[in-house]
């Protein structure tokens, strides 16, 4: 415990010159409170938090001054089933990997970052989408991968006649 504790240590001071925070592959179950601390005054870029354990994430970790200008979030390789309802407060994202998690359905939450452009949500466990949901896709997005998704074939009709989506 102690030496994963101090990795996320490590690599949140690491990340102060390149603003790009990458706890990949940490173990995490819980987004560690002590990362705010110790980047009280910085303004990341980039986060990464794929291949951990989050079933959850904290809604502070997107509300936090400390992200605030994050335009690249990977959250890939996790367990994730619902985005908390604060992520429309990184006005600046543009790309966000949600590729092997446990959602079910398309994350609507994700319809009001007016910013992205990438969302890939291959790989997990989504059937349907609704129109309601692809007509309030982001005018900003080029690309919505849902690759490798149990998606029924009304629903690739209607997300490949987008225009925008990789099924």
């Amino acid at each position: 415990m102690a030496a994963e504790v101090a990795e996320v240590a490590q690599r949140c001071e690491d990340s102060k010159a390149s603003r790009e925070l990458l706890l990949n592959s940490c173990g995490l179950r819980k987004f560690p409170e002590a990362v705010f601390f110790i980047l009280s005054g910085v303004e990341m870029q980039k986060l990464s938090l794929a291949d951990n354990q989050f079933t959850r994430l904290p809604a502070k970790l997107m509300s936090s001054p400390v992200f605030a200008s994050v335009t690249s979030l990977d959250l890939s390789s996790n367990n994730l089933s619902t985005l908390p309802d604060t992520i429309p407060s990184l006005q600046r994202l543009t790309f966000v990997n949600l590729s092997r998690n446990k959602f079910e359905s398309f994350p609507e939450i994700l319809t009001q970052v007016p910013s992205l452009s990438q969302i890939d949500l291959s790989s997990n466990r989504i059937q349907n989408v609704e129109q309601l949901v692809v007509d309030s896709l982001p005018a900003s997005l080029e690309v919505l991968t849902l690759t490798d998704n149990p998606l029924t074939e009304e629903a690739k009709v209607l997300l490949i006649g987008s225009g925008k989506v990789m099924c």
